[in-house]
């Protein structure tokens, strides 16, 4: 049984729902049932019961739930003892990252870059961005992993590790949910969503649009947890241009779809990059760049 699954399990326990599961891991809802069929399926036997509060687990729910505890507990045991090891005689890596952008690479990071470099332990992490900058720049990061960074800041240095697409994300009821791709004139009159409306980013994609004479209404979302997000979305006739990212969240497949954008290349559209942020006086740090070039060939 794979530890990852059982980590799983043990937070559907705790939640009683598959939503709201998929939402706190960042998760597809989809791809958590398909796990917990094949679990079932592997041991023989059912783990939960659907009832009208949410899933409650089986004798042999509740039974997996003892032993899996007992087991991740061993094993966190057993992996902070090899750490301790490992850090004894090797050079640690501190890198923080954006909450999305932590999904955009394995969850288990810090066990292939040390496969790979096997002087080096890494210590990855997500928190805000706010705090991902202050831990920069006060040394308890080495590096951190962002899609905003200031360009004309000479303090630090950026490495692009990725670009990643866009799709737009609308309701199941817009008239555009019908279409295979969305079209740069297809959001024309739209009433597009933001984030939070005012970083670089948003203002990048607002300026694109006005250059190609694309007029259109522009509203922040309520908030930034994802729920709102996808609630914002699915119960009112916005569109949101977004990063492909997203669509791997969707908990909500009947109700919200992600479609494609055909942005005309020649237009220069904007992308959603990320990037690896270090110190200037550490551009060249020999051990830094190991891991940059980690980061940019095992993203999702």
């Amino acid at each position: 049984m794979d530890l990852n699954k059982l980590r799983y399990f043990t937070e559907i326990c705790k939640e009683g729902s598959l939503s709201a599961t998929a939402e706190r891991l960042f998760l597809s809802r989809q791809s958590l049932s398909q796990m917990l069929k094949a679990m079932e399926s592997e041991l023989g036997l059912q783990l939960f019961l659907r009832e009208k509060n949410g899933l409650v687990p089986t004798e042999a729910g509740r039974a997996l739930l003892r032993g899996a505890g007992r087991i991740l507990s061993a094993w966190d045991e057993t992996e902070s003892d090899l750490a301790a090891i490992r850090a004894s005689g090797q050079k640690r890596i501190r890198a923080g990252f954006g909450r999305w952008s932590f999904n955009l690479w394995p969850f288990d990071q810090a066990e292939r870059f040390h496969a790979f470099h096997s002087d080096l332990s890494l210590e990855a992490v997500s928190m805000l961005p706010d705090l991902l900058w202050q831990k920069l720049r006060d040394g308890s990061m080495d590096m951190i992993v962002t899609s905003v960074f200031p360009k004309d800041d000479a303090s630090v240095r950026a490495f692009l590790l990725c670009k990643t697409p866009f799709v737009c994300m609308l309701g199941r009821g817009h008239p555009l949910a019908s279409r295979r791709t969305i079209t740069l004139q297809d959001f024309d009159g739209q009433t597009i969503y933001e984030y939070d409306g005012v970083s670089a980013y948003n203002q990048e994609l607002r300026g694109y649009f006005s250059r190609q004479g694309i007029h259109a209404a522009y509203k922040a979302f309520p908030s930034t947890e994802i729920s709102t997000l996808f609630l914002t979305v699915k119960e009112n006739q916005g569109v949101w241009p977004c990063s492909s990212f997203y669509a791997s969240l969707n908990f909500d497949p009947d109700h919200i779809a992600f479609i494609p954008i055909a942005f005309p290349p020649e237009t220069n559209p904007p992308t959603k990059d990320i990037y690896a942020v270090v110190k200037t006086e550490r551009s060249k740090d020999k051990d830094l760049l190991k891991y940059i070039d980690f980061l940019k060939k095992n993203h999702a």
